[in-house]
């Protein structure tokens, strides 16, 4: 290739690669993952289009419920305060307008998670029957003790008295 030709296709790839990268920072057709830490909990999120992929939004808490629920509420917060921020900053360039509608759509949109978990201290009586029936049909395995004969059958008998109560 001739040293003409090679600069001009030099030039050619130059211009083509900023046109691609602005107008695809322009458009924002590529996902941005981000993970931004708010009152001290790391949020994790993703965006495309200049929207808030609402499905990404602390989607590596998913397994634990208690700190997802905490997260998706950290995030609502995230993207209300920075919208209340956009707003009060001049958008003298394009991508603070883009960021602005961003977090501004997602403060209105974005849905939280809200898990409020506790352990349960009433065990129903069904419940408790049906564990009374378990445990006393575990002792009579491999036994003929009348006494634990008798105690089976009446704990059992308990248990689908109140079985039957609940399914009518």
């Amino acid at each position: 290739m001739d040293p003409l030709s090679a600069l001009f296709s030099s030039y050619l790839d130059m211009v083509t690669n900023i046109t691609y990268t602005r107008v695809t920072d322009m458009m924002g057709t590529e996902v941005t993952a981000l993970a931004v830490e708010h009152k001290g909990i790391l949020i994790p999120y993703s965006y495309q289009i200049w929207r808030i992929k609402d499905d990404s939004v602390c989607a590596s808490y998913a397994d634990d419920m208690a700190t997802y629920s905490k997260c998706t509420i950290a995030a609502r917060n995230l993207f209300s305060d920075t919208c209340k921020y956009l707003q009060r900053a001049k958008p003298n360039h394009w991508k603070k307008k883009k960021l602005k509608n961003m977090y501004c759509n997602a403060a209105i949109s974005y849905q939280p998670t809200i898990a409020a978990l506790q352990w349960s201290h009433d065990v129903p009586a069904l419940e408790s029957a049906r564990f009374e029936c378990n445990m006393a049909t575990a002792e009579l395995m491999g036994s003929n003790d009348p006494k634990l004969k008798k105690k089976k059958q009446k704990v059992c008998s308990k248990y689908r008295k109140l079985q039957h109560k609940a399914n009518q």
